[in-house]
């Protein structure tokens, strides 16, 4: 699936916590309402994860930089 894809399926309040494989690294925060860098928009997502009740985690395949 793709990060874009992933954002139409969310509701407008969740905060999302991009990881990078395979050294599960932190990469970011983002929401509907926040900036999301071209390269996290365009990634392809391996995994989806809950974190809490308004936040899940994300990792994604390709080695996007951390912003």
């Amino acid at each position: 699936m793709k990060f874009k894809e992933l954002l139409k399926r969310t509701g407008n309040d969740v905060q999302i916590e991009v990881y990078n494989l395979p050294k599960k690294a932190y990469i970011c925060t983002v929401c509907n309402h926040s900036a999301i860098p071209e390269e996290i928009w365009k990634s392809n997502i391996a995994s989806v994860f809950p974190i809490d009740s308004k936040t899940f985690g994300v990792l994604v395949i390709e080695n996007v930089k951390k912003s």
